[in-house]
């Protein structure tokens, strides 16, 4: 038996001799570390256009108003926000090709309140808004008779 117990004496002893050289080879360096890698960049926002549709022939000083409707166009590859609609300006013409300006209409006299929207627009065009406008021709005291029988542009502000 003592020739067997030499042999496992001896076999445990170079596995042991191994495993001892093996953790050797695992050894390794600590260390921390910090930073970022790598570069992009986000995309930016686009001018909307906003277009107004009215039937302006029923409006009269300090009368009947005008329902505004709106519709967003969108060139952005992402969504955007409208969070109100403004009237900006009016332009009034005496002809549907809107190619002969109404000079003696005075546009002023046109008024319509903020509209709030709150309401994302995605990419694309005709994009309808949820609310909208009432447009005024205010009372004035001088005669409006310049306006009488024009066609309207609305000029829309967004923010």
């Amino acid at each position: 038996m003592r020739k067997h117990s030499k042999k496992l004496t001896a076999v445990v002893a170079g596995t042991a001799a191994a495993v001892a050289l093996s953790g050797v080879a695992y050894a390794y360096w600590t260390t921390t570390g910090s930073g970022a890698s790598g570069a992009g960049s986000t995309g930016t926002s686009s001018a909307l256009t906003l277009h107004a549709t009215t039937d302006a022939s029923q409006l009269t000083p300090g009368g009947t108003t005008s329902v505004v409707s709106f519709t967003a166009d969108n060139p952005n590859t992402g969504h955007q926000y409208v969070t109100s609609v403004s009237l900006a300006s009016v332009e009034a013409w005496t002809d549907a090709a809107r190619t002969i300006s109404a000079a003696t209409c005075d546009v002023t006299k046109f008024s319509m309140a903020t509209v709030t929207e709150n309401q994302d627009i995605p990419s694309g065009n005709g994009t309808a808004l949820t609310n909208s406008g009432e447009l005024k021709l205010n009372n004035a005291a001088v005669s409006q008779d310049g306006c009488k029988s024009v066609f309207l542009t609305l000029h829309l502000t967004s923010n």
